[in-house]
């Protein structure tokens, strides 16, 4: 388990982003939850078929769909990963990918974390 310093979702943050509703952020994390396949399968999908314009659409998806959450590194490599698509630079793309997965898998399980401990 990460360290207080290293977590990845920023509860604080992500409840002041919906008015301290915490059954509105139970939703969006069920949302996200959902959702997560589908926008990872199109980031993939872009890598493999080497697609900047689809990678940069998909990264940013997935950056605005993670800063309902976090700031932290995983949204930072989701922004990183758009940069490099814009730039049509898409060399260091799965490394960051890798780094991205695991941020991303840190992510969903304080977010199933924080789904388990029910206090609303």
């Amino acid at each position: 388990m990460n360290q207080e310093g290293n977590r990845q979702f920023d509860i604080e943050n992500a409840l002041q982003r919906v008015g301290d509703d915490r059954s509105l952020l139970r939703e969006l994390a069920l949302l996200f939850l959902d959702h997560l396949p589908e926008l990872w399968s199109r980031i993939c999908h872009a890598i493999e078929s080497n697609n900047p314009q689809e990678l940069a659409d998909a990264a940013h998806s997935l950056k605005g769909t993670l800063a309902n959450f976090t700031q932290g590194l995983a949204w930072q490599l989701s922004a990183q990963l758009e940069r490099l698509a814009r730039d049509g630079q898409l060399e260091n793309a799965r490394a960051i990918l890798l780094q991205l997965e695991q941020a991303v898998a840190e992510l969903r399980r304080e977010i199933q974390i924080f789904l388990s401990n029910r206090t609303d």
